[in-house]
């Protein structure tokens, strides 16, 4: 009997030495969506966000327009402890899934590894970039690799959106209403007041608030 219970004990470890030598070193711990889902298992852990959002388990998403600057960062910790001095991999792909930006950046004394870029202007956007862009972040941990990604968002602007708040609103209005008859050479003159940008803040910039009056960019 006693035999029959070594066998049986051995062949179970037997298994689960298999299942152990089978299971990959690749750990990824993102979501593919955005947040915070470490490898509870090993203490490894990387997260990824913006200065707008994403920092955290299910965080929200950031939001930016055209010609914005965006800071992204990557926080490595191991059990718990900030992981100084190793490169993060920073990947940035545009709505349409086409490689916008790469990058290597090395984690600082709080374990956090700094990318920043500015989006494309206006006028070098076609419809396809705007929406939902992805950011991958890759980094080797006590050698395993592991990563986390997080999505930020490109809207449209709106005609008449003065402070670029993604709203057009009583604000722009007012701004316009204080720039109005001004020209680059008068105290008063705000270059955003100027719409259309003929150098004069004018009725038909006021007309182009009114128009798109609560608009918001999508």
């Amino acid at each position: 009997m006693r035999h029959r219970l070594l066998l049986v004990e051995l062949l179970l470890l037997s298994l689960l030495l298999e299942q152990v030598i089978a299971t990959p070193m690749f750990v990824e711990a993102g979501s593919g969506l955005n947040g915070l889902q470490p490898d509870a298992l090993s203490g490894r852990q990387i997260d990824v966000f913006t200065q707008s959002g994403g920092e955290g388990l299910s965080a929200p998403d950031g939001f930016f327009g055209p010609e914005d600057g965006v800071y992204l960062f990557a926080n490595v910790s191991y059990n718990g402890w900030p992981v100084v001095g190793v490169i993060v991999a920073f990947e940035v792909r545009t709505a349409n899934d086409s490689i916008f930006a790469t990058s290597g950046e090395m984690t600082n004394q709080t374990g956090t590894a700094i990318m920043n870029l500015r989006l494309p202007r206006p006028e070098m956007l076609i419809e396809p970039y705007y929406g939902y862009w992805k950011v991958t972040t890759t980094v080797a941990i006590a050698e395993v690799l592991v990563n986390d990604t997080v999505q930020f968002k490109l809207l449209h602007l709106i005609p008449g959106d003065v402070n670029r708040d993604y709203v057009v609103d009583i604000i722009d209005l007012t701004v316009v209403a204080l720039a109005f008859s001004s020209t680059p050479e008068e105290p008063n003159w705000n270059p955003r007041a100027d719409i259309n940008n003929d150098g004069t803040v004018d009725i038909f910039d006021l007309i182009t608030v009114a128009v798109h009056f609560n608009q918001q960019s999508w």
